[in-house]
């Protein structure tokens, strides 16, 4: 998880100033990671 946020996300270094909006900006990459896995998480096995 926190590989791909660093990686794809863009979030390897931060160009945010204030813990605020980095928690918010780290608060979105884990949202966006989420909705990439949901399709995982949910597929019913046959």
């Amino acid at each position: 998880m926190f590989g791909w946020i660093k990686s794809s996300a863009g979030l390897a270094k931060v160009k945010l100033r204030g813990r605020d909006r980095v928690d918010a900006a780290f608060m979105l990459a884990l949202a966006a990671y989420n909705l990439i896995r949901l399709p995982k998480l949910l597929m019913v096995p046959l």
